[in-house]
């Protein structure tokens, strides 16, 4: 080779399967010429181009083969003479060069974690600052001998569990130390209550899952394909996320590769992790993990003995760290005598001193460490035995005597008045803030509040990267809100009082209008640099009392109402209540609204607060519930959707419609809703029929089952979607929660039931032995037994915690459709399609007893809280109430016009659920068999039912796959009839285009509806004009004539009708169809009139003789769409297949068909939710139920109700709702 040369040469990855081998491969291309060390070259130069790599490569000396051997990065070797590497040496040996072949994993998959490594690596280093060597060595050895020995059956996870304060944090970091020296960390984590970061679940889960990346390259890689996948992680419940992040991966690690090296993964602090009720879900996250830990990896854990950890952790390997242990008190001697020898203690202080202060530490190294560091801030020359003495050398074993004498030193036995308000703030606070943020709220100047925490500075901290401020240690503030420790709790409680006031009056001073300088028309995700507008201008002293003043109140324990808190209380809710919903939103706190404003509710009912205060609050409420979703997704949404579609009679309305801020665009709509309605969310989110429904005992959470195979928990209070359950391979048709509201159980086609962790959702267990689809589950009160009905025609007991099969009733002749239990568990009930209704003891599962009298299916049975009696639901379209006992039939409910699919009985067994296929919920009083209201919101039929233990709440779940949640306290306006096509009249459009003011008989709109008729609305009022009978069944298309003549109607009873518009006269019907006419279209010049049905075919008429032309045939489906060209060459149809044919109007002949795109004509456009995703119109357009100004600033959200059809008339939208259009003119 000449030495001037070079040449070039790839190694494929796959060829290789070690660096070794690797490394042999090159020696054999160069004639083992050289003795180099590869490997070193490797690494130093992988680190010059990779700096990204440094730590991982030095912490894993096998990351750099795992790379190659994934073939993320290409190795490319260089034969040079000017390698740096190579001087001395003929020929000159390889270089090596890494082109790594997409974005760096690491990078990719920090971006997307965003874990807390930065904050974790600085947590250790001063944890292992403040370790005296030396000390804690008996604990770090029966660690290490632990999480270094084989593993073995129950041998993998270790608790070291401790009181507040005896240094389990410092342990954990030098542990975690001695293992990364061991290159085994898998993963660390420290967790600290008062940091709104590190004590958050889903920090800890993805800062675990990063560490785990940095640990195995194969490990990053399941993390990849998760990422590629876009998986939603700020979304997703701490369970599931556990499970999808670490857990998961791990098992399928180990699987795939079961000789890869060991993890150790430890975590400090379990108990100050979460904020209220995320604890548990991490928790129990943990547990599951526990039970298949992969037999490399193990866990180290600290926390204090809280009785929800011991519960769950007490057959674990337990370390018990005490503060009487002759190791700990030597350790705490250790301590204080290296403390008081590096702080120029005099002699007789350093000889004495160690004794004393153990002594009154009782052990505790938190109290020793700020003991030792209030002798330094106390210092003036040289510590004395006499400073060490003060206040008394008499021993003290329990820390809070500690922390009594210690706040006697601080505040010298009397409280300062700034003083103490700065710190008893710091203590009251939900989540540390800064000291701009303290002082902002509480109205001091920042430089004495910066002076006080400086002077304070032996117990309070400041984090080096938020500079919020916090308690030293949590077992400080434990002990300062305990009311046993004196009178420092109850000035904690006045100070909640002062505090409230602060807060509510520093958050009606911020509050205004758009405070991000958000554009009206965009979506927050749509804005780039959304999320630091939010963090640039909004100070955290807003953030914070916009999130916690209603706390305070809360937590003052008194009515603190007296004539300043009353006036700001209603200046914030009478005034800028609508600017503090637009900052929750911004601040990503919307669901938190409705938790707010009911702490408010309970705590000022029956005060003296402005009654009208009270009503915004109620309101309020309702407002987030309806509207969650768009104001979730735009900030703005108050002003442009909420405000603008509130009911005209409540007092939020009537507050805050007059002062609508001036950029927002005010359309005229009529009729406007004049109060709330029942329904007070609409849960969206399944593709298909939603079969089944429940909710939590706690009425916290909904479930729901459906056909689209999913099951879906939801929050019961905003409607957002908490987790999506997936692992039936077919549709769901029954759900329940467990009593404790911890398991989710579910019945599905695929024959089997499948029970779930309610908080992680994932799958706990799957129970097999159904032949047939499962149509109904139940669970007993206790939780030990699951009761599921399948068309096998049984009924079948499972055991929970097994999964084992129980018992097996037979005897139905039919599908059995429903089961239910009674509250003491001893006897099942079953209903099914054989007409009967049967009682089996749970037990033995004899047949106790047959229920008969239903004419058709029993589709629903129910059970009351006492067991006296049954309810059931049937085809036969009636509702009967059964008596247990003697099985007699006590009464029967009729008024259902279709089968009763869902019943429901209240706790207290007044009244009685049911949902049916007349699309309706019906309430029934049980003594009097009165049907007390009816729920009429569905657009197809009702699937189930449910009701809130405290029987406020109705569930009803639909075929329209749609859950909905109805307050029955709440009194309904006057019932309408289902509306079901509209059109509106051609100058009425002309003139809004133009906005000249047209006359009331210019503008109007037509609709067809389910009570058989057609009406002429007045467009301006919302009156109805006319009213033209004549048809026999719904109208389901309505067309005006271009010159306003006449009007065509088509409906369910198969005939096309046309009426004259200003008699209302019927002219003549148009009879020829099969079935039901869904589409009707006139030619321009009314000449023709075109109608589809479902009989599959589009028929050509003469509008003026009444003939048929022509029937155009063909149709793959039912036609739902018709339209007739202008020169009347051509008709369009649209099938429900989403299938557009075009044919020659003369001939018949089929010209053209292809699948629909979604878009309409821009004039006179006709919009269905439930078939397409968007419509444009010259001035509107609307995608995924969203209005957007197609060339002016506008975005406004369609309720559900308001979605079943849609017409666009230039600036006019007219909705059809479930009783009557909804007409929307803009300016």
């Amino acid at each position: 080779m000449d030495d001037n040369s070079s040449f070039y040469f790839k190694i494929n990855a796959a060829e290789i399967i070690t660096l070794n081998a690797f490394e042999k491969n090159i020696q054999s291309r160069l004639a083992k010429r050289f003795e180099t060390d590869f490997r070193k070259i490797l690494i130093q130069q992988f680190l010059w181009i990779n700096t990204d790599y440094q730590e991982c490569v030095l912490q894993n000396d096998t990351f750099l083969d795992e790379a190659i051997e994934s073939g993320k990065i290409i190795v490319e070797w260089k034969m040079t003479p000017n390698n740096p590497f190579l001087r001395g040496y003929l020929p000159p040996i390889p270089q090596a060069k890494f082109i790594p072949r997409t974005r760096d994993t690491m990078e990719i998959l920090k971006d997307w974690l965003k874990p807390l490594k930065d904050e974790t690596a600085q947590e250790m280093t001063e944890l292992l600052t403040s370790y005296v060597q030396g000390t804690r060595q008996w604990l770090l050895k029966n660690a290490l001998d632990f999480l270094l020995a084989p593993s073995s059956a129950n041998e993998q996870v270790l608790w070291l569990q401790g009181n507040a304060g005896v240094g389990k944090s410092v342990m954990a970091a030098l542990t975690a130390d001695e293992v990364y020296k061991r290159n085994l960390l898998g993963a660390v984590f420290f967790s600290k209550y008062d940091n709104g970061d590190s004590n958050n679940a889903r920090n800890l889960i993805v800062t675990i899952a990063f560490g785990l990346c940095t640990w195995s390259y194969y490990f990053a890689e399941f993390l990849l394909k998760l990422y590629h996948n876009d998986l939603n992680i700020s979304s997703k419940p701490i369970g599931q996320l556990f499970n999808e992040l670490i857990h998961k991966p791990l098992i399928s690690l180990f699987e795939s590769k079961p000789s890869h090296k060991p993890a150790i993964i430890i975590v400090d602090g379990l108990d100050e992790c979460g904020q209220p009720g995320q604890r548990t879900e991490i928790l129990k996250a943990f547990c599951e993990f526990f039970e298949t830990l992969p037999a490399a990896v193990k866990v180290f854990v600290t926390s204090r003995p809280e009785p929800d950890i011991n519960n769950l952790f007490k057959t674990l390997p337990t370390i018990k760290l005490t503060t009487t242990s002759e190791q700990n008190k030597e350790d705490v001697f250790m301590y204080a005598e290296h403390f008081l020898q590096c702080n120029s203690a005099r002699p007789d202080a350093v000889q004495f001193g160690p004794k004393i202060l153990v002594e009154m530490s009782g052990g505790v190294f938190f109290w020793l460490a700020v003991a030792c560091k209030s002798l330094d801030l106390d210092l003036t020359g040289s510590i004395t035995l006499n400073m060490i003495k003060k206040p008394s050398p008499k021993k003290i074993y329990h820390i809070d005597q500690k922390y009594s004498s210690f706040l006697n030193r601080i505040f010298d036995n009397k409280f300062q008045s700034k003083l103490f308000n700065v710190f008893a703030t710091v203590v009251c606070l939900f989540e540390p803030i800064n000291i701009e943020a303290i002082a902002n709220i509480i109205g001091e100047p920042m430089s004495e509040v910066k002076n006080i925490i400086r002077a304070l500075d032996a117990i309070l901290l400041q984090d080096s990267k938020t500079k919020a401020i916090r308690i030293f240690h949590k077992s400080f503030k434990d002990y300062l809100v305990d009311p046993t420790h004196g009178n420092f709790a109850s000035n904690l409680h006045s100070h909640h009082k002062w505090l409230a006031k602060k807060t509510v009056a520093h958050l009606t001073k911020y509050l205004h209008f758009n405070m991000c300088n958000l554009p009206i028309d965009k979506f927050c995700s749509e804005i780039n640099d959304f999320s630091s507008r939010v963090c640039n201008e909004i100070p955290q002293a807003a953030v914070y009392t916009a999130s916690y003043f209603q706390q305070h109140f809360l937590e003052s324990g008194q009515n603190l109402l007296d004539e300043n808190i009353d006036s700001e209380i209603s200046d914030l809710f009478l005034n800028k209540a609508h600017y503090w919903i637009e900052l929750m939103s911004l601040i990503g706190k919307t669901d938190q609204i409705v938790h707010s404003v009911i702490t408010l509710q309970k705590y000022f009912a029956g005060s003296s607060l402005s009654p009208n205060v009270l009503l915004i609050l109620r309101d309020i409420k309702h407002a987030i519930q309806r509207y969650f979703i768009p104001i979730q997704a735009s900030a703005l949404q108050i002003y442009s959707t909420v405000i603008i579609m509130a009911p005209t009679e409540t007092e939020f309305y009537k507050r805050y419609f007059s002062v609508l801020p001036e950029p927002i665009p005010v359309p005229a709509i009529v009729p406007q809703q004049l109060y709330w309605t029942p329904c007070l969310m609409t849960l969206e989110g399944h593709v298909n029929s939603v079969n089944a429904v429940a909710i939590s005992t706690d009425e916290q959470f909904v479930v729901s089952g459906s056909s689209d195979k999913t099951v879906k928990i939801w929050d019961a209070q905003t409607s957002a979607l908490q987790n999506t359950l997936e692992g039936h391979t077919s549709e769901v048709h029954a759900v329940v929660f467990s009593t404790d509201g911890q398991h989710v159980v579910s019945g599905s086609s695929d024959k089997t039931v499948k029970i779930w962790n309610a908080q992680t959702g994932t799958l706990h267990r799957t129970l097999e032995g159904h032949s047939d689809w499962v149509k109904a589950v139940a669970i007993s009160a206790d939780g030990q037994f699951v009761v599921s009905g399948s068309e096998d025609m049984t009924v079948k007991i499972w055991n929970t915690l097994t999964g084992s099969l129980q018992e097996t009733f037979t005897g139905h002749n039919g599908v059995v459709s429903t089961v239910a239990v009674s509250e003491n568990g001893q006897f099942v009930v079953s209903g099914s399609w054989d007409l009967t209704v049967k009682i089996w003891d749970s037990q033995t599962g004899t047949l106790q007893r047959t229920l008969e009298g239903h004419s058709s299916w029993v589709n629903a049975v129910a059970l009351s809280a006492n067991g006296h009696f049954i309810v059931s639901g049937s085809h036969d379209k009636t509702v009967k109430i059964w008596d247990t006992q003697t099985g007699a039939l006590q009464k029967t409910f009729e008024g259902h016009i279709n089968s009763v699919n869902a019943v429901a009985i209240s706790a207290n067994g007044q009244f009685v659920v049911s949902g049916s296929s007349d699309n309706t919920v019906k309430i029934w009083c049980v003594q009097t068999g009165a049907m007390q209201r009816t729920l009429d919101a569905h657009s197809y039929m009702v699937t189930a039912v449910a009701i809130s233990a405290n029987g406020q709440f109705v569930l009803s779940a639909s075929a329209d796959q749609t859950v909905k949640v109805w307050d029955v306290e709440i009194a309904e306006e006057p019932e309408g009839q289902s509306c079901y096509a509209v059109a509106v009249n051609t100058n009425g459009y002309k003139n809004l285009v133009s906005a000249t003011p047209v006359s009331t008989n210019e503008q109007f709109v037509v609709s067809g509806s389910n009570d058989k008729t057609v009406k002429v609305w007045n467009a301006k009022t919302g009156i109805v004009q006319k009213i033209l009978e004549g048809h026999s069944d719904y109208v389901h298309a309505i067309a005006i004539s271009t010159d306003e003549q006449f009007i065509v109607s088509g409906s369910e009873d198969s005939t096309v009708k046309i009426w004259d518009v200003q008699t209302g006269a019927l002219q003549r019907t148009l009879k020829g169809h099969s079935y039901a006419v869904t589409a009707v279209a006139i030619s321009t010049d009314g000449q023709f009139v075109v109608s589809g049905s479902e009989d599959k075919t589009v028929k050509i008429w003469d509008a003026h003789a009444g003939t048929l032309q022509n029937t155009l045939e063909g149709g793959s489906d039912l036609v739902y769409a018709v339209a007739i060209s202008t020169h009347k060459q051509f008709v369009a149809s649209q099938s429900y297949d989403m299938i557009v044919k075009i044919w020659d109007a003369q001939t018949g002949v089929l010209l053209k068909d292809s699948v629909a795109d979604g878009q309409f004509p821009p004039i006179n456009s006709q919009y269905d939710f439930g078939l397409d995703t968007m419509v444009s119109g010259k001035y509107i357009t609307v995608k995924n139920n969203w209005l957007h100004g197609v060339d002016f600033k506008f975005l406004f959200w369609l309720p559900p109700e308001s979605r079943k059809r849609l017409e666009i008339h230039g600036k006019l939208v007219v909705c059809v709702d479930e009783e009557h259009p909804l007409f929307m003119r803009l300016n």
